[in-house]
């Protein structure tokens, strides 16, 4: 299964409400972009996981994830998961 169709099984889990289920989606997509080279996928899962972490006061495991995306390089696609990311962090540093 590519990275995009794993990304959009994890989105519509996530707005199903199904958390865990979602959270795992979102992990396998990542692994699959990071191994496809697909940075869209990556900079969307890192930022849509970190997000979910916060959430669930689950900061510990969010700040690297975030950290990753905010480090990223990115084209203007992933423009605004790197701000995004960028504000989350630092609320969570707050």
């Amino acid at each position: 299964m590519t990275s995009q169709k794993l990304f959009s099984d994890a989105l519509q889990l996530l707005e199903a409400g199904s958390i865990h289920h979602g959270e795992d989606k979102l992990r396998s997509a990542l692994s699959v972009a990071e191994r496809e080279g697909n940075r869209l996928v990556v900079g969307g899962a890192l930022y849509c996981l970190g997000e979910l972490l916060v959430d669930q006061q689950r900061t510990q495991e969010a700040v690297p994830l975030l950290e990753q995306l905010a480090a990223m390089e990115h084209e203007n696609a992933l423009t605004l998961e790197v701000d995004r990311a960028q504000e989350l962090l630092v609320n969570v540093s707050a």
